[in-house]
């Protein structure tokens, strides 16, 4: 059996907040003796990408990070910053191609993220409350619920995420609280 020209594997992570910047890492490993490769990496469609290493540039009419060719075999951690687009929803993949001396193998590893929601909070600098914010998926139904003690937990707001960004105002308290969203 022929040792393979070389390989490409994707590292992803598992879940994406649409509109919030993540890390892409493919690691490229070309066989000894190869003479040049170069690699692709296809964005899902309205996504962005900045931040690559290694020379890369964003194709932005294909959505694809290029880099190379590299005259080499080393091996290389390629590495970009993406911006999902702010309408993405559910599940997402990525498709990438590395060309070694002109054999076109595909990238493998993780390929695909699915889309989640973020909660953050903060507390309002004069006006006693916490500002809750949500960030997700847009159009999706959720709830806000509180608790003092992770057992019992009330409802604050049952809510469509119209646009992706909800911002909800909750006075504070002396007591712990802590929160969560849950789809229904």
């Amino acid at each position: 059996m022929d040792e393979p020209v070389g390989t490409a594997v994707s590292e992803l992570p598992r879940c994406f907040v649409p509109g919030q910047m993540l890390t892409v890492e493919l690691k490229v490993a070309p066989r000894s003796g190869l003479q040049a490769y170069a690699i692709q990496d296809q964005l899902p469609p309205g996504w962005t990408a900045c931040e690559i290493s290694d020379g890369g540039e964003f194709d932005s009419a294909n959505e694809q990070v290029k880099w190379g060719p590299f005259f080499d075999n080393v091996t290389r951690r390629l590495r970009y910053a993406v911006w999902p687009a702010s309408s993405a929803t559910g599940l997402v993949s990525f498709r990438g191609v590395a060309s070694f001396d002109g054999v076109n193998v595909m990238v493998t590893g993780s390929r695909q993220m699915r889309a989640t929601v973020r909660l953050s909070i903060s507390m309002a600098a004069r006006h006693g409350h916490l500002t809750l914010q949500v960030q997700g998926e847009a159009g999706t139904e959720y709830v806000l619920e509180s608790s003092a003690n992770l057992k019992q937990w009330r409802t604050l707001a049952p809510f469509t995420n119209v646009n992706g960004t909800a911002i909800f105002a909750e006075p504070t308290s002396q007591a712990a609280h802590f929160y969560r969203i849950r789809a229904p």
